[in-house]
């Protein structure tokens, strides 16, 4: 590990709200992760299961699991937890609707995913312990805060046979659910699909898979335009293949493809989500044991709208566990494992390369050999991981979040920085410095001029890594790109964004500047650093509270 010098600006409120503003210094990576100290969300007697994270436009981080609670001879309870504003967890409750007359629902292998009314939809296998019967059950948390009735998913036998659900939303309301299904006695396995319409009518089941066979882990994400993307896994001559199908609003299912990923006997799909702009991340893990030592990888494939999977890329040639993956604002992934006793993290830059993996949590083993794990990104770029414990049979989180810092060593060959929250990337092409300089992005909040809004706002520092000289010129200019979403601009008219520039006195804007609408992003290039905003026009002006900027030694 390289070890530079990290500068933090800190406000600290005293003496009635007055802030004291304290500069802090420590040696870390380029990337500042600093992961909280995990807490632990369950305290039951029994075993925990299943953690699903889930991340609303409002940057709540909402938590579903299993958990035995007592030891008792009965299936797991359904249990539920949020983490707000506040960053503290609540405390748990049991997922049940008004007059259910016990604590909650028995359930397990829950699938949770946020629909576009802001609810939180769920499938799980429903253990009816009354009567003996097994059903997959749905169930809605509206956004504010209440649970719908219970209904049955329908399915094609009327025994216990359907298992593995899994879930996704259109952007209509339309809701789509996978399982697996025993046909009977004799048979194999089938994947089954069935939606729940807008009206609440559920339609038939349509067999997906043709031919019986041993189907497995059916997974499901349903992009932005509505269309419904399955991958499964076939388990044929004690090898896994893994087979893709999609269907779009109002068509048949495609045949199903071999997507053709090396496959060996303990290939497992892990997790798949859904992004912004139509992409898909698929994550697994590979582990050769015909070789020793064994060929181990934590693996990766990602779709965009209208392309084909990509070629599988190996993340880390770890032996993990257990790995997960979600998806930011931007639809960039990211990417959780469990290996050798230690939590590990990467993530996508705006061109899709993956960061080097770092270590987000090693600390304490009541953390650590997880069975489970689940990874959420908030609007803002907050990560949140939560797992299940093997050790002590509970439910764990941690989590990365709110305004930091990042900064990066740039040298004579260039270099790339991005921001935390991944929308704002600083390029700079070869020899704009003339040696090793260390550039400091740092989220800012700043007052919106009359009639404009703040998008964005941050600080761009450099010194010298040498002797910690600041930078105020470069050789060659450099190129921001900042990156929105649709759901960021609902009040601002798009054409009207551009990058501004703190002149001392006022907010200036640069130019020349290229907007692309399209791909909801803003260019422009520079050869000085100091303190800027995305500013825009239309609707009702934000503002925001402004504090200085503290720089070392040097001003804007």
């Amino acid at each position: 590990m390289s070890e530079k010098i990290k500068w933090f600006l800190v406000a600290i409120l005293v003496n009635g709200g007055s802030a004291i503003l304290i500069l802090l210094s420590f040696s870390a990576q380029a990337q500042i992760e600093i992961w909280q100290v995990p807490v632990q969300i369950s305290d039951t007697d029994g075993n925990s299961g299943g953690p699903h994270l889930v991340a609303d436009l409002q940057n709540n981080v909402h938590l579903i699991w299993s958990d035995w609670i007592d030891l008792a001879s009965h299936p797991p309870y359904l249990q539920y937890s949020s983490r707000g504003s506040t960053g503290q967890w609540s405390e748990p409750e049991f997922i049940r609707e008004l007059g259910w007359p016990i604590k909650g629902y028995f359930g397990d292998n829950v699938g949770v995913v946020l629909g576009p009314d802001g609810g939180l939809h769920m499938v799980w296998e429903h253990y009816r312990y009354d009567d003996g019967e097994d059903s997959i059950t749905y169930i809605r948390r509206n956004a504010d805060g209440t649970w719908s009735k219970v209904e049955e998913v329908p399915h094609q036998k009327e025994w216990p046979a359907a298992s593995q659900p899994d879930i996704g939303v259109s952007p209509d309301g339309t809701v789509h659910v996978v399982y697996q299904d025993w046909l009977g006695p004799g048979t194999q396995k089938t994947i089954q699909h069935v939606m729940r319409l807008p009206s609440g009518a559920w339609t038939s089941t349509v067999q997906v898979t043709q031919v019986e066979g041993d189907y497995l882990h059916p997974m499901l994400a349903v992009d932005d335009e509505g269309t419904a993307h399955l991958i499964y896994t076939k388990k044929t001559d004690d090898q896994n293949e893994f087979f893709s199908a999609s269907k779009k609003p109002v068509e048949n299912w495609t045949g199903p493809i071999n997507m053709n990923v090396s496959p060996t006997s303990e290939n497992s799909v892990e997790q798949l989500t859904s992004g912004a702009g139509g992409r898909l991340h698929l994550v697994w893990t590979e582990w050769d044991q015909s070789v020793f030592p064994w060929n181990c990888s934590v693996m990766y494939s990602g779709k965009v709208r209208s392309g084909g999977w990509s070629a599988p890329r190996s993340l880390a040639h770890h032996c993990a566990t257990q790995v997960a993956v979600g998806a930011d604002r931007f639809g960039r992934a990211h990417v959780v494992w469990h290996y050798d006793g230690q939590l590990w993290y990467t993530y996508q830059s705006p061109e899709g390369a993956f960061t080097n993996p770092s270590i987000a949590e090693d600390t304490d083993p009541y953390h650590q050999f997880p069975v489970d794990l689940s990874i959420a990104v908030d609007s803002q770029g907050g990560r949140h991981v939560s797992w299940n414990s093997n050790h002590d049979g509970n439910i764990w989180a941690t989590s990365i979040s709110g305004a930091l810092a990042v900064t990066e060593v740039i040298t004579q060959g260039g270099g790339t920085l991005y921001a935390f929250s991944g929308d704002t990337q600083v390029e700079f092409p070869a020899w704009a410095v003339s040696e090793d300089t260390l550039v400091s992005f740092t989220p800012q909040k700043g007052t919106a001029p009359a009639g404009k809004v703040v998008l964005n706002a941050f600080s761009l520092t450099a010194e010298r890594v040498s002797d910690g000289s600041p930078v105020t010129d470069f050789s060659e200019p450099y190129e921001i790109t900042i990156y929105y979403s649709d759901t960021e601009i609902n009040n601002v008219e798009e054409n009207t964004l551009g990058l501004y520039w703190w002149n001392k006195n006022a907010w200036e804007i640069l130019s020349p500047r290229e907007i692309d609408t399209v791909n909801n992003q803003l260019t422009a290039s520079l050869d000085h650093m100091t303190q800027f905003a995305v500013l825009g026009e239309g609707g009702e002006t934000t503002y925001y509270l402004s504090l200085p900027l503290v720089t070392r030694g040097t001003s804007p």
